[in-house]
């Protein structure tokens, strides 16, 4: 008995030590468990090639899912249809961009409502929202989704688009390295592949089962009585560290696979750079000129365009006061996307004064917690825990709230 609470309580000074502490680990490790957590996961019996698109999600139902809500039959995050109608009364707020918008559009969505509806400006208003971010995605995915739906028929009053970071990092780090056009979608030669081979379905496989055993074994993690348990959640988080490393050494292995085939319609137009910051203005224009045609879209339709760089953690000096406990968690030295958004972000950053000078609502979110101790991000890539992403609607409700 006493070698047991011994152990528990030097878990639980470690967790405080080295990590953020044993609350945050546990919400870490429900997030984990939480099935409709699909952030940076390569989902290939979910995802769906899109003629249009490139991909979106496997439609299911909310009890398919077991949660609140499921996959609508247009292939986002969300109960109901994306082609909405304005009705009296009530304001559509259309929320585009990837993986971070995905989870912002989940859990920080009651905040930004609360915001508004006690805000003098919105009373009366019933805000809705149409949840269009999803994970992978990168302009122009959010251009070409606003007008597919537009000319679908679907009404909105505002369009929000939170991104930039996969814009940078998905090119540099996936695209050009498998011979892939830039502005191709996430895995598009993945997604395309000739499954007919053998070594492609193997490596595909065995990244499935990487993710699938992680995710089976936090679920384990989080009933009881294990979920009160410092120790096991010190367990759990070596085995969860292990797999994420495991998943990230697959996931480069099957996209080395994906080049095989020189097939022009996985791979698009030949395309070189001679440097890496060629690449990244490349892609900064592709932005740029993405969100003014968006702009130019929302405005001939008098809908209002607001356009928002996400933070993040790897940009030098835009969270100086990281903890010890969060830098180990959503800090790593090596991590892939870590040189592109050092380079790239500074011209994302130009671009968007440029965007600015031209009327665009544009607002640069890179400082949002440049002040803040508590811990914001929960994982090494980009993602926020519950802190970032109420800070994160309570600045965007701000915005909305103060007219240009």
């Amino acid at each position: 008995m006493g070698v047991g609470l011994t152990c528990e309580l030097i878990s639980l000074i470690a967790l405080s030590v080295w990590e953020a502490g044993w609350s945050q680990v546990a919400a870490d490790r429900e997030a984990v468990a939480n099935p409709q957590n699909t952030a940076g996961r390569f989902e290939p019996a979910e995802g769906i090639v899109h003629p249009y698109l490139g991909f979106v999600r496997r439609p299911r139902s909310a009890s398919e899912a077991g949660l609140p809500f499921g996959v609508s039959e247009y292939g986002f995050p969300d109960n109901e249809t994306p082609l909405v109608v304005r009705q009296p009364n009530e304001i559509i707020i259309a929320v585009l961009g990837g993986s971070l918008a995905e989870e912002f559009a989940r859990h920080g969505w009651d905040d930004l409502r609360e915001h508004l509806q006690d805000s003098e400006s919105f009373r009366g208003k019933r805000p809705r929202i149409v949840r269009l971010g999803l994970s992978g995605y990168k302009q122009p995915q959010q251009l070409l989704l606003v007008n597919y739906l537009l000319a679908l028929g679907a009404e909105f009053d505002v369009v929000v688009n939170l991104d930039g970071f996969n814009e940078v990092a998905l090119p540099d780090v996936e695209n050009i390295p498998n011979h892939v056009f830039s502005a191709f979608p996430r895995g598009w030669h993945v997604r395309v592949m000739d499954t007919d081979d053998i070594q492609v379905l193997r490596k595909l496989g065995n990244l499935v089962a990487i993710q699938d055993a992680d995710k089976a074994r936090t679920k384990s993690f989080s009933h009881a009585p294990w979920r009160w348990s410092p120790t096991a959640s010190v367990v759990w988080l070596v085995l969860h560290r292990r797999s994420q490393d495991q998943e990230l050494h697959a996931h480069h292995e099957l996209q080395t696979l994906g080049d095989r085939g020189e097939v022009h319609a996985a791979l698009g137009p030949a395309q070189s750079f001679d440097s890496k910051e060629s690449l990244y203005r490349h892609c900064v224009t592709l932005w740029k000129n993405s969100s003014r045609l968006l702009h130019a879209t929302c405005q001939q339709r008098s809908i209002r365009y607001l356009h928002f760089l996400q933070p993040n953690q790897y940009l030098p000096g835009s969270k100086p006061l990281m903890s010890r406990g969060e830098k180990a968690k959503a800090f790593q030295d090596e991590y892939p996307g870590r040189n592109a958004v050092e380079h790239g972000y500074p011209l994302l950053q130009q671009a968007g004064k440029d965007l600015i000078t031209e009327g665009i609502e544009f607002h640069d979110l890179t400082q949002l917690f440049q002040e803040t101790v508590e811990a914001t991000y929960r994982d090494e890539c980009c993602h926020l825990n519950e802190t970032g992403n109420a800070m994160l609607a309570k600045r965007i409700a701000e915005t909305l709230i103060r007219r240009p």
